[in-house]
């Protein structure tokens, strides 16, 4: 089996690390179904060009606020694992 994009760039996590990393991609998983949802809503629904264009970017920058925290989480997580100190 393939390792995930995310263990190939910080390896195999300890089994309670993998659980918030399998928490933390879920949650950006939900947040990015949400938001390609929304997306569709307005493209179905909105006729106004000038109206739709504005709502996708502002649906787009919300959705970049939702899911900055948990990719963070996820960077913190890589680098700590990729740091000397992190398996002594």
């Amino acid at each position: 089996m393939m390792p995930t994009y995310f263990e190939s760039h910080i390896g195999v996590a300890s089994p309670g690390v993998q659980s918030e990393i399998d928490e933390l991609l879920r949650a950006i998983s939900e947040i990015d179904s949400k938001h390609e949802s929304n997306l569709g809503r307005i493209e179905q629904t909105i006729s106004n060009k000038e109206l739709k264009i504005y709502l996708v970017s502002s649906r787009n920058y919300e959705h970049q606020l939702d899911r900055q925290p948990y990719v963070d989480r996820l960077n913190k997580l890589r680098l700590h694992r990729q740091s000397p100190t992190a398996e002594q």
